[in-house]
């Protein structure tokens, strides 16, 4: 039983298992099963250009797609830390609304202090509501919306710091 190549199939030999020459016959068969699973598997896959419907899929579109959802999430994340520093300035505003005797000055401050709330809600109604599309055919026209609403969103936030900023700085 010495004669096989290694002492672990010569072990396999000695115990009553098939031959050195059964074990590669095996193991070919197998190669050939996995080699077989894998063209299968392979045919069955998604054809390149071709949606699950097996409908052409304009790759020009699919780039416009992709650029507009990455625009989408590089403003998100621009404008997400800044919404600490609102919420800091709105704390910072009610302070001097409760400390403040003038109605006009009262009235100005309330309006800050409510453009700083409207911003902070409107970026966490815009997280919310924001999905990603399904279908190519209105991942267009939906994130083109969606660029639209989150520029909105990110001019209520720097504009509304940019407010209570001035004013606190000017009531110094």
């Amino acid at each position: 039983m010495g004669n096989g190549p290694c002492i672990f199939l010569n072990f396999f030999c000695r115990v009553g298992y098939p031959s050195f020459d059964g074990l590669i016959w095996g193991f070919m068969y197998m190669r050939i099963l996995f080699l077989l699973w894998t063209l299968l598997m392979l045919s069955c896959g998604n054809e390149g250009g071709k949606n699950s419907a097996g409908e052409k899929v304009d790759l020009g579109r699919l780039d416009s797609v992709k650029i507009l959802d990455q625009t989408i999430l590089k403003t998100h994340d621009e404008v997400m830390p800044k919404i600490g520093l609102v919420l800091s300035l709105r704390r910072r505003i009610n302070a001097r609304i409760d400390l403040t005797n003038s109605g006009a000055e009262k009235d100005a401050l309330q309006k800050i202090s409510f453009a700083l709330t409207k911003a902070d809600a409107d970026m966490m109604k815009w997280m919310r509501a924001y999905q990603k599309p399904l279908g190519l055919d209105t991942a267009l026209s939906y994130l083109s919306g969606q660029v639209k609403e989150i520029d909105k969103v990110k001019m209520q936030i720097l504009s509304s710091i940019e407010l209570a900023q001035q004013e606190l700085n000017a009531g110094k």
